[in-house]
């Protein structure tokens, strides 16, 4: 062979056992042009579950490239209807000769998040998005959740909206404080993140919450998710945001002035709960029924100050921040034991106060009506219920 030839490369042979769903057919070289990166084929990875020899459109995302069906795409958005009126190809384009012809949309979009949005549209019900496992939805990570999320919103995709509504309705509720309780009774892990049956989210994630509430039109959200942005430990996550990837997401500057306002004004109602139960005792708040009235009484002084000792009074945490401790009241060896009677009184006293301030998070969060129940109005016809903003959750707990 001469030294001019260049040496045949050996490819090896690929086990059918395990076929490539992502099919590489370039590197990058550096510098290109955008406009001709975009127009050659062999600088893009091609998706194979997605790459359908009928179709007649191919989608560029990020070096990702798509070959679908126009009416596919057209029967789920007519944001996406509009966009088949690309240019089409000319023959032998750049590198695409063997697609000559058919239009090719540049979307600028995340490759892997459109990749899933088209598994919604293809795969419909054996998506992972509508997955139902044990009766309920599996749980999607929040942070492919909110890509696919916000690509839905910018194609107008309404069964993927549909769906990642009903998620965030699930994990950042706007009726019941019953309902906010079970959620935060779903469990997490050691790291913090909670894993309900709808969503795996951390708590920082609240931040994209209050953006995706924006973009959907859903401000019955924002309420959930601003009180988790205020009760979190770290408040310069406030300013810093939560990053996804290359990008981080910031609240806007109002609504980081409304939770500096608001963690205030939560944390003047955990004092409110300490008065309660200060005050509550000696007014009437003790069963007649305690037969140590004397010590449950020093019992409750001993439990409050331990709740300013554990910074419980200073934390912008009402709804939720009392119960390990009023719980643990009746437990042995517990230095502040109340005897049973005692302890539900004082449950009852948080409850009481938890459901004032879960009433007040519309004005505190500026969205009303605030709260929303579903009510039936007594119609048979399928999605006519209505919300109601008259809340009574006292049967709930």
């Amino acid at each position: 062979m001469t030294s001019g030839t260049p040496a045949p490369v050996r490819k090896r042979a690929r086990s059918r056992d395990a076929p490539s769903k992502r099919h590489k057919i370039e590197e990058v070289p550096q510098g290109l042009p955008p406009a001709t990166r975009a127009l050659n084929a062999k600088y893009h990875s091609r998706d194979d579950r997605f790459w359908f020899a009928d179709g007649n459109i191919v989608l560029e995302a990020q070096g990702m490239l798509f070959k679908v069906h126009s009416s596919v795409l057209a029967l789920h958005s007519d944001v996406l209807k509009g966009l088949l009126h690309a240019r089409p190809l000319p023959a032998g384009a750049g590198h695409f000769p063997k697609n000559a012809g058919h239009s090719l949309v540049v979307t600028g979009d995340n490759g892997d998040a459109l990749a899933r949005l088209l598994e919604t549209m293809y795969l419909g019900g054996q998506s992972d998005w509508f997955r139902w496992k044990m009766g309920h939805r599996a749980p999607l990570d929040f942070a492919e959740f909110r890509l696919v999320t916000l690509l839905a919103v910018k194609y107008n995709v309404k069964h993927v909206l549909d769906e990642a509504t009903e998620r965030l309705e699930a994990y950042y509720p706007s009726d019941t404080l019953w309902h906010w309780r079970a959620v935060k009774l779903a469990g997490e892990d050691a790291s913090g993140r909670r894993f309900p049956k709808h969503l795996r989210i951390r708590q920082s994630d609240s931040i994209a919450v209050v953006q995706l509430a924006d973009q959907l039109g859903l401000p019955h959200l924002r309420p959930a998710a601003l009180y988790e942005c205020c009760r979190a430990r770290d408040q310069e996550a406030l300013l810093r945001g939560v990053a996804y990837g290359g990008e981080t997401v910031r609240l806007s500057e109002d609504d980081v002035l409304l939770c500096l306002a608001a963690h205030q004004r939560l944390v003047q109602e955990n004092t409110r709960i300490l008065h309660a139960l200060l005050d509550g005792f000696p007014n009437g708040a003790q069963p007649a029924a305690c037969a140590t009235r004397g010590a449950c009484r020093a019992a409750v002084a001993r439990l409050a100050h331990r709740a300013v000792e554990q910074n419980i009074v200073a934390r912008a945490d009402p709804l939720d921040g009392w119960y390990d401790l009023v719980a643990g009241s009746t437990a042995k060896g517990y230095d502040d034991k109340v005897c049973a009677r005692c302890q539900v009184a004082l449950v009852r006293i948080v409850d009481e106060r938890a459901r004032a301030v879960w009433d007040k998070l519309g004005e505190i969060f500026h969205v009303y009506p605030w709260p929303l129940v579903m009510v039936d109005d007594g119609s048979d016809d399928e999605g006519a219920d209505v919300y109601d903003d008259d809340s009574d959750d006292s049967q709930a707990l």
